[in-house]
């Protein structure tokens, strides 16, 4: 799900049940979405497209929304490198503390469209969460390939950086880093 706009020319302001606020910078298209998606009231979880992350976004743990046109207001450019020091963010519900996930980038495998396509596994996990489905618990593997069990029903927002979505991108981190 790319961007549409390049410009990030808004900002979003979650307040969850049980942790503080969270800021997002996100196109205007992302922020019509969110309004849409939560004006049609109560669904699964959704995913979210910001200038860092995608954010995988539990409705019904959502307190208030302020989505701001002047978003330089509110967020400072954090310059963050797209490295293993930014894990993944698993916000649960009654725990005032993300569970950070230590993950490799996600490597699909196969053509995309063609039927030995998989997607990588936080790609999935992402899809899975907007979905739905009856399964209380998906599976991951962490950066030494351990399994990470991740209680669906129990998470209220997901913060994966979009670096590790995108391969190309994260190779060419990489190759930079290695050159420097």
């Amino acid at each position: 799900m790319p961007i549409h706009d390049t410009s990030l020319a808004y900002a979003l302001q979650l307040r969850f049940r049980g942790v503080a606020s969270r800021s997002y910078r996100v196109t205007e298209f992302q922020a019509q979405r969110l309004q849409q998606i939560l004006e049609d009231g109560p669904g699964n979880m959704f995913v979210l497209e910001t200038a860092e992350h995608q954010v995988a976004i539990a409705p019904s743990a959502l307190l208030a929304v302020n989505i701001l046109w002047e978003p330089a207001a509110l967020i400072a450019d954090h310059g963050l490198d797209p490295t293993f020091d930014h894990p993944v963010l698993a916000y649960f519900l009654q725990s005032p503390e993300p569970t950070k996930i230590e993950v490799d980038p996600d490597m699909p495998s196969g053509q995309i469209g063609s039927e030995d396509h998989q997607p990588g596994q936080l790609a999935e996990l992402l899809e899975v969460l907007e979905v739905g489905g009856p399964e209380r618990f998906h599976t991951i593997l962490d950066a030494d390939g351990e399994k990470v069990m991740l209680s669906i029903h129990d998470l209220m927002l997901l913060e994966v950086p979009r670096i590790y979505l995108e391969p190309a991108r994260y190779a060419a981190f990489v190759d930079a880093n290695d050159q420097a």
